[in-house]
């Protein structure tokens, strides 16, 4: 998640504070003066907000797969730690972790 912020900061650095978005339809109007279309003048314009990306950047994108990536493994542990929990009821087989091969 961090690296997503770090990116989205990195590309509103380098334009002054503003998000460029890459692709924004001219009918558009931004609710905040923090997004701003992109110009020839526009730095890192391939973070920016892109059209193309249902209006989202890289850094979104990557800030929302850490975001997926931590509930994902809080949620393992977590069902992990519960004991007695019928890992076959949830459509999910028993690891084997003796590495020796299975019986049929």
């Amino acid at each position: 998640m961090l690296c997503g912020l770090m990116l989205n900061a990195l590309v509103t650095e380098a334009n002054a504070g503003t998000m460029p978005v890459v692709g924004m339809p001219s009918t558009l109007h931004p609710a905040s003066p923090v997004w701003q279309a992109a110009t020839s003048e526009t730095h890192l314009a391939f973070l920016a907000d892109q059209a193309w990306l249902g209006l989202f950047s890289i850094g979104d994108l990557v800030l929302l797969s850490g975001g997926v990536l931590i509930v994902a493994i809080c949620l393992r542990r977590t069902l992990k730690m519960k004991s007695g929990l019928d890992w076959r009821r949830l459509g999910c087989p028993p690891r084997d972790t003796t590495g020796l091969p299975r019986e049929a």
